[in-house]
């Protein structure tokens, strides 16, 4: 779908300095994740650098609820149900885990990286593990990136390539 036809059915997500700090250790920690898993996790990391979540305490994590109009806007999706698309989303982002690992010392912990994801009355709410919450703002090393730019990548490999990328310079 072209450009202009996305803006005549009022899809396109404009983007609103909407860069986001994402932790080094994230991005070149191990872990596997579809295209749109990739970028609802972007687009939650993106919500916290905007201070836009509720903090759980030390044993909660933090917690980003998003209206599920506001996601398709942004992800440029016009195509079947969103619902029937979020729900593997967010299915597969609770059962992942999130590795990091240094063979140097022998040394790794594994973790998941969401603890719940629930979608109710059209609003995504996402909760983060509570031990990644000193991965999740920007107190250890991190890289800046650009939300708009990371939604337009039609390829995981790209998009994961272009955060390892970054991290390095």
């Amino acid at each position: 779908m072209t450009r202009k036809k996305q803006e005549e059915q009022g899809i396109i997500y404009e983007s609103h300095n909407d860069s986001f700090s994402k932790s080094n250790s994230i991005i070149s920690s191990k872990y596997k994740a579809s295209l749109m898993e990739q970028k609802l996790l972007n687009i939650v990391l993106a919500r916290l650098q905007q201070k836009q979540y509720i903090d759980c305490g030390e044993t909660g994590g933090l917690v980003v609820v998003v209206k599920a109009k506001e996601l398709k806007k942004m992800m440029g999706s016009n195509s079947g149900s969103f619902y029937e698309q979020l729900k593997p989303a967010a299915e597969a982002m609770t059962s992942r885990t999130i590795g990091f690992v240094n063979d140097d010392i022998e040394a790794f912990k594994y973790v998941s990286l969401i603890s719940s994801a629930t979608y109710i009355d059209a609003e995504l709410t996402v909760k983060f593990n509570h031990e990644l919450k000193k991965y999740l703002t920007p107190q250890t090393q991190f890289t800046v990136l650009e939300l708009d730019t990371l939604l337009h990548y039609k390829n995981i490999y790209a998009l994961r390539l272009h955060e390892i990328l970054l991290s390095r310079c």
